[in-house]
């Protein structure tokens, strides 16, 4: 759907300079699982190990946790990791409200101040 767009822009961007890079801001949230597999584990065993202890992990529920994070950088600068609060969806609203207001913006304008 963006892919297009995406392919504009890069083509426009071609002839940047590391000057003109300098000047861009890079944000980006990524979630991280802090227990457990994010994925199906695949485990290799001969088919009469199948329900040997030894191959077996026992969950009680999902068991899964993960964690979510915002960062930034701009040139040579870098934005602390934001944690974002457990249990929190990030719907465009929550983004302008709890990451782009208190912590982007500020870090903007620090920026701009450092780079002119």
């Amino acid at each position: 759907m963006n892919k297009p767009k995406h392919v504009q822009w890069c083509q426009e961007c071609l002839e940047w300079t590391d000057e003109a890079w300098k000047l861009v801001v890079w944000t980006d949230k990524s979630n991280f699982s802090t227990t457990g597999f994010s994925d199906t584990p695949w485990v290799t065993r001969l088919p009469e190990e199948e329900f040997h202890p030894d191959w077996i992990d026992e969950v009680w529920g999902s068991g899964r946790k993960s964690i979510m994070i915002w960062g930034a950088f701009w040139g040579e600068m870098k934005f602390p990791l934001y944690i974002v609060p457990p249990g929190t969806t990030i719907n465009s609203k929550r983004y302008r409200d709890n990451v782009m207001m208190p912590y982007l913006v500020p870090f903007w304008h620090q920026t701009c101040e450092e780079y002119g």
